[in-house]
């Protein structure tokens, strides 16, 4: 999996009209924020029947999620891959979103509270 400013931008854009908000600057910030928080809640609350309720029956979650998310969640939910793999690709995923994001010149904050472990 390989997150490029394209795609990074696309699931930008995603969250932004889930939310009904739109333009450059902090709002880009934000998005960027929730899309890191969603593959940290995810990577540390793994449960194949969680992430079958939360993220792939779960229509609403669907329409916000970074597809390749959805895709690696929907894997590990059916069985095809075990725990460690997903949190590995979910922490490969964030540091290439991280990535994009610097590229792209966004700064999302992190959330203090979903760093503690």
């Amino acid at each position: 999996m390989k997150i490029t400013q394209e795609k990074a931008k696309e699931d930008l854009e995603k969250v932004l009209e889930r939310f009904g908000t739109v333009g450059p600057g902090s709002e880009m910030d934000r998005a960027a924020q929730m899309i890191l928080q969603m593959l940290s809640v995810a990577k540390n609350r793994l449960d194949p029947e969680l992430a079958r309720m939360i993220y792939v029956d779960n229509e609403e979650a669907k329409k916000m999620l970074p597809e390749m998310v959805l895709e690696l969640m929907t894997q590990y939910a059916d069985g095809k891959i075990n725990e460690t793999e997903v949190k590995k690709t979910l922490s490969q995923l964030e540091e290439e979103y991280k990535r994009a994001f610097n590229q792209m010149g966004y700064k999302p904050q992190t959330s203090y509270a979903l760093a503690i472990r």
